[in-house]
């Protein structure tokens, strides 16, 4: 069996940082998402915990992936080839590419998009970028 490190004293401090109590759960969930895995489902997170908290449930994973989305952690996201929210530890402002072979996400970074909205009726707080296609070039960071 593998062992998972719940005593990372950067992911104890990280969540205190973000007045998040940091529960032995709560520490294997931040570990899965914003150590390894990008663009987790609660599902994903689940299926990766599951040899390590047998009983951990969905709704414990989802209210974790949502207290930790609510503290700024965490960045949801739902995509249209998918009926599951994404949970993204890249915060910062970027679009994403979807591979329609893989299904596989990436991130792209806004200064690589090119794109205006020309409406001054209009005041944006936030834009979330897809692009679909297929991948001809492995350099993207995937997630």
């Amino acid at each position: 069996m593998k062992h998972l490190s719940l005593k990372s004293p950067s992911l104890k401090e990280k969540l205190l940082e973000h007045s998040i109590r940091p529960t032995a759960q709560r520490l294997a969930i931040a570990d899965f998402v914003l150590q390894k895995g990008r663009h987790s489902t609660a599902e994903m997170v689940q299926e990766h915990l599951k040899k390590f908290f047998p009983h951990i449930s969905l709704a414990t994973i989802y209210n974790t992936l949502n207290l930790f989305s609510k503290k700024g952690l965490l960045k949801e996201y739902r995509f249209p080839h998918s009926g599951h929210v994404f949970f993204d530890n890249n915060t910062q402002p970027h679009a994403h590419f979807l591979d329609e072979n893989s299904q596989e996400i990436y991130d792209v970074p806004m200064e690589k998009v090119n794109i205006s909205l020309k409406n001054d009726s209009f005041e944006i707080q936030d834009v979330e970028v897809l692009f679909k296609g297929t991948l001809t070039n492995k350099g993207g960071q995937s997630g």
